[in-house]
């Protein structure tokens, strides 16, 4: 009797079938592994980042308000030495640190150096929302979003600060109608 091979056994079959999809699952698997890794990464990455934006603005406006401590990082000469340390609020000259004496640039003279003295004695949304609006040129809009309120709160705080300013400085503010 002659045997037919025409195909394979239904057993030859089923084994591949099996040996297939036992690999396949493990690719499936990895494939996972390696979305939820690389989404892990993302949200850490854009978290690093509003971490740095919101220190650089906490930064900035604290010096604009001549906050108080203030930590500074400097490159020594272009090396890649940095020395790290602290500034009390609007320090100039030779300044004398943990980690060796700093030279620190005085801030805007006068007339500017007495306009920005007033805004740091305002309230301190009104201060904010003042050099925002003023020093980094961002509109209303783009304010309320930074501060977390509404524009109408960020337009009632620059008239006041706007009125505050005026008074303290001995100026009129004009009819806008």
């Amino acid at each position: 009797m002659e045997k037919n091979n025409r195909g394979f056994t239904l057993l030859e079959v089923l084994v591949t079938t099996a040996i297939f999809a036992t690999i396949m699952i493990g690719i499936l698997n990895l494939l996972d592994t390696s979305a939820k890794v690389s989404k892990l990464e993302t949200a850490l990455a854009d978290t690093q980042e509003n971490v740095r934006f919101a220190a650089y603005h906490i930064m900035r406006t604290t010096r604009m308000m001549g906050g108080a401590v203030l930590p500074f990082a400097a490159n020594i000469g272009g090396t890649d030495t940095w020395v790290m340390g602290e500034l009390l609020s609007n320090q100039t000259g030779t300044v004398t640190t943990a980690f060796g004496d700093v030279t620190v640039l005085p801030g805007l003279e006068p007339p500017f150096g007495e306009f920005w003295e007033q805004v740091r004695r305002l309230p301190t949304r009104q201060a904010q929302v003042i050099a925002l609006h003023y020093l980094e040129d961002r509109p209303v809009a783009e304010i309320a979003e930074i501060l977390g309120t509404a524009p109408g709160t960020v337009k009632a705080q620059l008239h006041s600060a706007r009125v505050a300013l005026a008074d303290r400085l001995g100026a009129t503010i004009g009819d806008s109608s």
